[in-house]
């Protein structure tokens, strides 16, 4: 990982603009557009995927893991894209799971209500397709690390602020990560002996050279 000596973000290239609706990527992207802001350069050709929930430090609810992986299963199979940007909007990249959301859901009268379906659709078992186009059985969780891997152009996380937990597993599976000085990376698991319960940390140290 490279660690820049000043602002990150500040300079990446001004021409980009933000394209919806069917120009350039499907539909149901514009559905999560208040958790996963989509810009393309001007040569469109490189895509910037920033997580959009700022007032939350970027945390994974719900939405979030269902745009990370709406916007990685799109991208991936469009072959106009040469290289794609990961980023957090606000003061950092992603503070990990958002734990009240995920215990918590609406019931049929639209009052929110502990509940375990988020931890159901979290957990629930899919077929995912990893790196070399292999197929794998995965989660929701998981593939907000694992789809990033499958993608066939160079994934470059951004980092500044906070990586923690699941940020740092969305983190790991960019090919490249750059952060800024000031940022704050964490896997909480680690204090008490145990791998991350999402996706990319064991696995990216297994294909590593050190």
């Amino acid at each position: 990982m490279l660690i820049l000596r000043g602002p990150i973000l500040r300079n990446w290239p001004k021409k980009f603009v933000i394209l919806s609706g069917r120009r350039a990527f499907a539909s149901k992207l514009d559905e999560f557009a208040d958790r996963v802001k989509i810009v393309r350069s001007d040569c469109n050709k490189i895509v910037h995927v920033k997580l959009n929930r700022p007032e939350k430090l970027n945390a994974l609810d719900i939405r979030m893991f269902e745009a990370l992986a709406e916007a990685a299963t799109y991208l991936r199979k469009d072959e106009t894209v040469r290289a794609i940007i990961l980023s957090g909007e606000g003061k950092g990249f992603c503070s990990g799971l958002d734990v009240k959301s995920i215990l918590e859901a609406k019931n049929k009268f639209g009052i929110t209500m502990p509940s375990l379906k988020n931890i159901h659709r979290l957990l629930e078992r899919r077929e995912l397709l990893g790196e070399n186009n292999e197929n794998t059985i995965g989660n929701l969780a998981q593939s907000v690390g694992y789809l990033w891997r499958s993608c066939p152009v160079p994934v470059i996380a951004a980092l500044h602020g906070v990586v923690y937990g699941g940020g740092m597993q969305i983190a790991l599976g960019a090919d490249m990560r750059f952060a800024s000085h000031e940022s704050r990376l964490s896997i909480m698991e680690a204090k008490w002996g145990e791998s991350d319960s999402v996706s990319g940390t064991v696995r990216r140290i297994s294909h590593s050279s050190i």
